[in-house]
C-alpha cells in the first residue's frame, strides 16, 4: 500500500512546527510490537487510539490531546448550534466515544466488533454506500 498523495500526510517542515497551536494529530503505523510500548507510554497523557486499521490491516496508533475527540467536537457543535439530536455513523475504535454520546449510532457492516456492540444498528458497509443509503431511506420521504 502506498501513501503517496495521501492528504493526511503532513510532514513537519521545521523543528519548531510541533509547538504551533493547541491541536495536533499523530498517526504512527508499524508493527504491533513496535507501537504497543508507545501506546503504554502515552495513553495516560494523551488521547490514544490503538487499533488495527480495518481497510489496510495495518496497526495504527493515533495520538491527540486529551480534550480532542470526535465526541468533544460534536458536543461543542451541539451547544453552539443548538442541536437537540445526534445521529452518528462509524467504523473504527476512534468512533466509540462519539457513539456513546449520540442519540442514535450506526456502525457499518465492516466496522470493528467493539463499535458494532454499542451501535443502535448495523447498516450496509462503506463499500456499499451504507451511510448514504441510510440517509436516503430516512429522509427521502420527507422531501
Amino acid at each position: 500500500m502506498t501513501r503517496k498523495g495521501d492528504v493526511r500526510d503532513t510532514p513537519v517542515e521545521f523543528d519548531g512546527a510541533l509547538g504551533f497551536g493547541d491541536v495536533f494529530y499523530f498517526v504512527c503505523i508499524d508493527a504491533y510490537e513496535k507501537l504497543e510500548p508507545l501506546y503504554i507510554q502515552f495513553k495516560e497523557k494523551y488521547h490514544c487510539i490503538f487499533q488495527t486499521e480495518i481497510y489496510s490491516g495495518e496497526q495504527w496508533l493515533e495520538i491527540v490531546p486529551k480534550s480532542v475527540s470526535k465526541a468533544n467536537a460534536i458536543l461543542q457543535l451541539k451547544e453552539e448550534l443548538g442541536i437537540e439530536y445526534i445521529v452518528a455513523f462509524g467504523d473504527g475504535k476512534n468512533d466509540i466515544e462519539m457513539f456513546e454520546i449520540a442519540d442514535e449510532s450506526y456502525a457499518v457492516e465492516n466496522a470493528v466488533d467493539e463499535l458494532k456492540a454499542i451501535a443502535t444498528g448495523i447498516i450496509e458497509s462503506n463499500d456499499s454506500d451504507g451511510v448514504a443509503k441510510w440517509l436516503y431511506n430516512k429522509f427521502y420521504t420527507i422531501i
